[in-house]
C-alpha cells in the first residue's frame, strides 16, 4: 500500500481533498467512475 496523503490523492486526482477525506473516513463512498481515478492514482490497477 502507497503513503499517500490526502492532499497528494487530491492533488493526482483533480478532486478537492475534503472528497478524498469524506472517502477515506468512510462517509461518502464514491462512483465507480471516481473509485477507479483513485486506485489508478495509487498505482492500482482497476
Amino acid at each position: 500500500m502507497q503513503d499517500v496523503s490526502a492532499a497528494e490523492l487530491a492533488r493526482r486526482t483533480g478532486v478537492a481533498p475534503s472528497d478524498v477525506l469524506e472517502f477515506e473516513i468512510g462517509r461518502v463512498i464514491p462512483a465507480k467512475p471516481q473509485f477507479t481515478t483513485y486506485m489508478t492514482a495509487l498505482g492500482f490497477s482497476a
